[in-house]
């Protein structure tokens, strides 16, 4: 995963002596990595989704060994921090796929709305803003309910659109939603 001005590349590495996936990160031109994460828990994996915009701060997803829960985190690549940005209970996904180029909205797909992956946008600030609320709902908008396999997808460079996928039937369908609609 490039960032912005492509000077890093973001990625999950699995070293032989990790349990899970971890997040590292590549000065391309000083051809070097270092690890943002280490020896987290060894039931949970971290993969890049976006850098966030004039930040520090990289979109990740986190997800259970099992397949069946997953978070959308913030990690900070100075001192590893994370913030979970869509808590809950029980199994449900939150995969996070792209962020706005304003860092306003995270694109989302979860399967919380009704059991089947649906479409989502989570308003960053105010997640961060309400830090200890216990579900993700309250700072959700959703863009589909569907009972097909729908993905989201990319934010526009402008941030004005948002693309998704649609899987019916084995029919592969792309759409684009208009985010100020």
């Amino acid at each position: 995963l490039w960032s912005a001005d492509s000077r890093f590349l973001a990625c999950a590495v699995k070293r032989q002596e990790d349990a899970n996936y971890e997040i590292g990160l590549i000065d391309v031109e000083a051809q070097s990595m270092q690890m943002v994460t280490a020896g987290g828990d060894p039931d949970w994996s971290l993969s890049p989704a976006a850098f966030v915009p004039e930040s520090r701060w990289l979109l990740c997803s986190r997800e259970f060994a099992s397949g069946k829960d997953c978070d959308a985190v913030l990690v900070h690549l100075d001192t590893a921090e994370m913030r979970v940005l869509t808590p809950h209970t029980g199994e449900e996904s939150w995969s996070p796929s792209d962020i706005s180029p304003d860092g306003r909205w995270i694109a989302l797909t979860s399967n919380a709305k009704n059991g089947h992956d649906n479409v989502a946008l989570l308003d960053l600030p105010a997640a961060l803003a309400d830090a200890e609320r216990a579900d993700t709902t309250s700072h959700v908008r959703w863009i589909t309910e569907d009972v097909w396999e729908i993905s989201s997808g990319g934010f526009s460079p402008d941030g004005a659109f948002l693309t998704y996928e649609a899987n019916r039937d084995g029919q592969g369908e792309l759409y684009v939603y208009d985010i100020e609609a």
